[in-house]
């Protein structure tokens, strides 16, 4: 599987051949870039990531905001191959693993991997009692501050 800044280099080239033109038509809008192509521009990144997440049989994209340049150290994990992220989402979906841990093992943060379920409308894994231990786990947390 190639890396982020390999995976993401037709894209790069796209972005720099029309740097001129999109800084000045889309000022400010976050670019989302599939191959040699522009999909769409947002106003904010998770915007454009989201609507990338609903693009069906893609394996790398670039959101950039028009006017700044890529910076190949600072590529987001989200940028890099979405087959790693498809397939921990599956299993975080089945029960297999947990949100976290899908998030880990596709290299995401945690917010990115859901974004990413909730976009691809992947079933959540929390159960009522999940919500009961967490609210007694808030009032215990509660309860010691107040002391």
């Amino acid at each position: 599987m190639p890396e982020a800044a390999e995976a993401l280099t037709e894209e790069r080239e796209f972005f720099e051949e029309h740097f001129d033109e999109y800084r000045e038509k889309y000022p400010g809008r976050h670019l989302l870039i599939v191959g040699r192509q522009l999909m769409g521009h947002y106003a904010t990144r998770e915007e454009a990531v989201a609507a990338g997440y609903e693009i069906e049989g893609i394996d790398a994209m670039l959101v950039q905001e028009s006017g700044t340049r890529p910076s190949v150290r600072f590529l987001p994990t989200v940028l890099s191959s979405l087959t790693e992220l498809k397939h921990y989402a599956r299993q975080y979906g089945e029960g297999k693993v947990t949100l976290a841990r899908a998030a880990s093992d596709a290299g995401v943060s945690l917010w990115e991997m859901m974004d990413y379920a909730r976009a691809r409308k992947v079933p959540a894994q929390y159960e009522v009692e999940d919500l009961q231990r967490d609210l007694e786990t808030i009032s215990a947390a509660s309860a010691s501050r107040e002391r």
